[in-house]
């Protein structure tokens, strides 16, 4: 599992100077390790406390801002946003190895703040998961 964080352009974005009212787009990556037989994963992604959700699914066509570089974005069965966290299940087919999701977020609230670890679980065997590290994240007032 990995997350990066862009700029809304495609560039890297640097954590450590976010400033209110700024935008990222949050790229969830994953890779499973035996795709032989298929599986329903949940990814839930706990936001840092200077972080809120803008919109839960990315539209490369109808938006003002063009995110044509994003890599090709893994079909969800439900996704969720809540006030502390972004919540995704995928049906992943035999065979399906690698998945990507994306979401936006606002940084809102001035402070230094842990980024907590991105969890991935296969709902029917929970003894197969994924976790990222925990992060920093200083947001500066605007």
């Amino acid at each position: 599992m990995t997350r990066n964080v862009y700029r809304p352009d495609g560039s890297n974005a640097d954590l450590s100077k976010a400033r209110q009212t700024d935008l990222y787009v949050a790229v969830i990556r994953g890779t499973r390790t035996d795709a032989s037989q298929s599986a329903q994963a949940l990814v839930v992604d706990l936001l840092p406390a200077g972080f809120e959700i803008e919109t839960a699914t990315v539209s490369k066509g109808r938006s003002t801002t063009d995110y044509s570089w994003l890599p090709e974005l893994t079909d969800v069965t439900y996704t969720e946003q809540r006030d502390d966290r972004f919540i995704a299940a995928l049906d992943l087919k035999n065979g399906t190895r690698d998945f990507t999701l994306a979401y936006i977020v606002r940084a809102v609230t001035p402070g230094e703040f842990k980024y907590p670890a991105l969890v991935v679980e296969d709902m029917y065997e929970p003894e197969t998961t994924g976790r990222t590290a925990i992060g920093k994240l200083v947001v500066a007032p605007r």
